[in-house]
């Protein structure tokens, strides 16, 4: 019973997502369903069902700070299938008209400003990410 959902897989080294078991996918109780795939190279790769393709636009993932910006294609496209009622932060989901897919829920704030640290704040200048 192996259940991927609600995940965010972007641009890992070598695939996004790969069964590779000597038991054939047929016979397993697979679901993978309403993931984001960003860098699929269809190398033995699977989608899955429901899912979403694009540029999941972190906040900072040079920093792990993988919270969503506005027009990020995870928001509202989850599902709500066994899905957990807080995010990462303990902000409640869903939030708008949907679940997010990822460990964040995105909060309907305005894109974050980064410090030149690349850390959350009110404002750096002229830097917006």
């Amino acid at each position: 019973n192996i259940i991927i959902r609600n995940n965010i897989c972007s641009q890992n080294l070598s695939f996004q997502i790969v069964v590779d078991l000597d038991i054939p996918v047929q016979d397993l109780n697979l679901t993978v369903d309403y993931n984001l795939i960003d860098g699929y190279t269809d190398d033995g790769e699977m989608y899955g069902n429901n899912y979403v393709e694009g540029n999941p636009k972190f906040v900072n993932p040079s920093v792990a700070d993988f919270h969503l910006r506005k027009k990020s294609p995870a928001i509202d496209n989850g599902s709500s299938l066994n899905a957990p009622s807080d995010d990462f932060d303990g902000n409640k989901r869903p939030y708008g008209s949907g679940y997010d897919i990822g460990a964040f829920e995105y909060q309907g704030n305005d894109d974050y400003n980064l410090d030149c640290n690349g850390t959350r704040s009110i404002s750096c200048g002229n830097v917006v990410f």
